[in-house]
Parts: structure tokens; sequence; C-alpha cells
């Protein structure tokens, strides 16, 4: 049965009419607010939050503090050297929930990216005495890291190099991680929502399904800033995960509409930032 909508003085509205309507809002305000949406169509704000709701999950639209905005189209990923200095703190917050995963003695994958750049660093610092911790990843960068700063076993899975990342991608690196049996992998993404973890770059999508499906525990981490964004091509569905580590930016409808996914949070405490509450499930 559709679901109509009884405007007093209006014509009755659907659904899907009303979500179009609010997109097209959108696409005009950039940001617009519950109570500003449930006004301009004269409904409830519980309504609009349902409609709300059915766009996130469809990709539309990502909540923001203060709001809803329209998902942001991600045409190419930063290089390494570009995102190297981008959200310092909330890399180094992420990665210290991250280090708390990691047992004695296990096998990791540590995804190419910054964010798993500056975990690297916490288990080179923090973990020198874990001969058996063996690491296992596609980027150049965390692996001249670890060879100069530690005494990890390390595995390099090899690949097609991107250069401008300084990582290794395509099917040859993923072939390679699917001879691998991983405890935990700890997978990075340039964009992603509540449904997938995207990419701008079709070579880097089989390298993130080798992870996902040759490891006991999958763990995105992210920092807040890339969700909402989408990439052209699809990697892993977010529901694949066992849990999202990211900083305490994230608004609080996102972190709402993942939990319903059945998702499990642990949000990174910035220092210096009013504390939000830790672990959401």
């Amino acid at each position: 049965m559709i679901e109509t909508v009884s405007l007093p003085g209006k014509t009755t509205m659907i659904p899907i009419k009303r979500q179009q309507t609010i997109i097209n809002h959108l696409l005009t305000v950039k940001v617009a607010s519950i109570i500003e949406l449930a006004e301009m169509l004269d409904v409830s704000s519980m309504t609009i939050r349902r409609d709300v709701q059915k766009l996130e999950l469809a990709g539309r639209v990502v909540s923001v503090s203060g709001g809803v905005t329209i998902s942001t189209e991600l045409m190419k990923e930063p290089s390494h050297l570009d995102k190297r200095d981008m959200q310092r703190d909330e890399k180094e917050a992420i990665a210290r929930e991250a280090e708390k995963l990691v047992e004695r003695g296990a096998t990791v994958y540590l995804d190419a990216g910054t964010t798993t750049l500056a975990f690297a660093r916490r288990l080179a610092k923090h973990r020198a005495g874990d001969s058996d911790l063996l690491v296992v990843t596609n980027d150049l960068v965390i692996t001249t890291y670890l060879i100069e700063n530690s005494s990890l076993r390390l595995y390099h899975i090899g690949g097609l190099v991107v250069r401008e990342n300084r990582s290794c991608a395509g099917d040859g690196a993923a072939k390679a991680l699917k001879a691998l049996n991983i405890d935990v992998a700890f997978i990075s993404t340039p964009s992603w929502n509540t449904r997938w973890l995207s990419t701008p770059d079709s070579e880097k999508s089989p390298v993130k399904k080798a992870a996902v499906s040759s490891s006991v525990k999958r763990v995105l981490l992210t920092d807040s800033s890339k969700y909402g964004k989408l990439g052209a091509f699809k990697a892993v569905p977010t529901t694949s995960l066992n849990l999202i580590i990211t900083d305490d930016n994230l608004a609080e409808g996102a972190r709402e509409a993942l939990r319903e996914q059945g998702v499990e949070l642990i949000i990174a405490e910035v220092p210096g930032k009013k504390r939000r509450g830790k672990r959401g499930s």
C-alpha cells in the first residue's frame, strides 16, 4: 500500500514525490535542517526523518551537523602527499583505538592510506617486542616506514603500482591477498556511506574485496570527512564490516543510520573536543 500525505489545502503528496522535492531543495540550498524541510512540506519532523533515512540508505543524501546535504561525488582521490596533512588529529585518534584490537602474534592487513599509516606508526612504537606480529600491506610508504622503524614481520602483496597513492592495486594484488589468512583487516576508503565503501579508481576495488574475503574480522578506519562522498566504483558493502572506527565529527544522524544497519561503531575522541561517547552498536 502506498503511503500518502494529506496536506491541508494542498495536493496529496506520495513519499517518492516528497523525497524528490527534498533533493531538489538541497540542490539549491546545499544544507537544510529537518525542521526546515518539515515546514516546507507541511509534514511532521518524524515523516521527514523517515524520508531522509530512505534517501541516505539510497546514497543520495548524507546527514551532517545541523541537518542533511546532497552526497558528493568523488572524481579523483587526493594523492598521498595531499592527504598526509589532512585531519591529522582525527587520524591519530582513530589509530589509538585501532591498536587496541591487535592481539599478540596476529596477522593484520593494513590497507593503503594515511590513516593506516598513522596506525602503522603506533604499531612500530608500541608493538616493537611482538616478533610474531605479521603486517600485510599494499602500501609502499607503510612498508618503508616499518622497515626503517621496527622489527615487525612484513609482507607486501605487490601488484600494479599507483604512483599518486604510493601503493599497489589491481587483480595481482588481490590474488596475493586471497592466498593469505588474515586475523584482522584494517581497511581504508576515500568515500563511504551507510551502504558502500567506494572509490574513483577501479583498480582498488578488487583489493578491498579480497581483504574482506580473506579476513576473520574487517575494520574500517576512516575520518568523518569522507562520509557521504561517492566514488564511481563500489568496493565492499558497509554491512560486510564488523566495525567502523571514525572520529567524533561524524553527525549523529549518520551514526543512527549505521547502527540501524547493524554496523558497530567506535567513535574516537579527538583531543580538545567535547566528548560525545566512544562506542555505539
